[in-house]
């Protein structure tokens, strides 16, 4: 059988083993909150995050012999934290089954992740710490240059900095007001700023780091695994591009059950899929130019926090669709972004 034979096969069984777990993970969240995403729902959000890694790491380390962590051949240290992160998947998956039973459960299930999120967090640096870097680059686990999470995380700050201006000045959001947001704290009208600044930085910058093995659990997956197969099939950018459209239509369900586009299940869907695909060669180029799993895990936070803290804390958009951010007009600016992009060697 060829190559590419070979790699066609295990992205078919990647891609199957993914949707199914995380489809019936979307079924199991429907049936329970009534095809809705309320706070309840937060616990299945993040296991779903974590399917991806899961689906890659088990056939890696169980079925793919040609694997650089197939167990029978893989000894090092390192294949404890595809082991941790194997338990990791369990723990989150019957966490949320409980949250689904009863409402009761969700407090725990709250109190455990943070638990089990920072008890990983420790175990990985710690592994890290003992093993050092050429172990970790061997396992694929390579943290790659500080600076590219300098340059790739500022594009991604700064674009979703100056589509929240755009909206305010453009009439397409709300701005929101600091003293009305800050009403039941003791901070003076002068230090508004400075504390809006310093909660940016706690949740965009550091919160990613926070919660890497989150963000993990998908660019394991995504970039980690179906990129670099993809790219042994069609090539590095067409595997990008792909990537981005499988990303997209695996978001499809909580997409329908007002996720990210509230209001708009159809719509949002092809929405989704577009911003995903825009956003997947940015992510893309960081994997090719970094070789780091990890440089990507941390884009995907300071993205879904950027978005997040700028929509809350400084312009709210007027629609979820006709706006910039993860709206029409914000995707035509990723999109734009990822053209430029394009002109990098790393491409060829």
């Amino acid at each position: 059988m060829s190559e590419v034979s070979v790699r066609r096969r295990k992205v078919m069984r990647f891609i199957m083993l993914t949707f199914v777990l995380t489809y019936g993970l979307n079924l199991g969240m429907a049936l329970a909150f009534g095809f809705k995403l309320p706070a309840e729902a937060r616990t299945s959000m993040m296991t779903m995050m974590l399917v991806p890694a899961f689906s890659a790491i088990v056939l890696k380390m169980f079925f793919e012999k040609d694997s650089n962590i197939y167990f029978r051949t893989f000894r090092e240290k390192t294949r404890l934290f595809f082991y941790f992160f194997l338990l990791y998947f369990a723990v989150f998956l019957t966490l949320s089954i409980a949250s689904w039973i009863s409402p009761q459960y969700v407090e725990l299930a709250d109190t455990l992740t943070f638990a089990m999120t920072s008890l990983g967090l420790l175990f990985l640096v710690a592994l890290r710490f003992m093993l050092g870097g050429d172990a970790f680059r061997r396992a694929g686990l390579s943290f790659g240059s500080s600076k590219y999470y300098l340059i790739f995380g500022s594009l991604l700050v700064a674009l979703y900095g100056g589509m929240a201006w755009l909206n305010c000045n453009l009439g397409l959001g709300t701005p929101v007001r600091l003293e009305e947001l800050f009403v039941t704290s003791d901070i003076e009208a002068s230090g508004l700023m400075g504390a809006l600044i310093l909660m940016g930085i706690q949740l965009i910058i550091i919160s990613p780091f926070l919660t890497l093995l989150v963000t993990f659990g998908e660019e394991y997956g995504w970039r980690g695994y179906l990129q670099t197969e993809l790219t042994g099939i069609v090539g590095k950018l067409k595997a990008a591009l792909l990537v981005g459209l499988v990303w997209g239509v695996w978001h499809a369900p909580v997409i329908a059950m007002g996720h990210n586009y509230p209001g708009y299940p159809v719509q949002g869907v092809f929405l989704m899929i577009a911003y995903t695909v825009a956003l997947s060669v940015i992510f893309g180029l960081a994997f090719l130019k970094s070789g780091s799993v990890w440089l990507v895990s941390y884009m995907h936070g300071v993205n879904n926090q950027s978005a997040s803290f700028f929509h809350a804390f400084c312009c709210t958009p007027s629609d979820p669709v006709l706006s910039f951010g993860i709206g029409l007009y914000g995707i035509a600016i990723f999109a734009v972004v990822a053209l430029l992009l394009l002109k990098s060697k790393a491409w060829k």
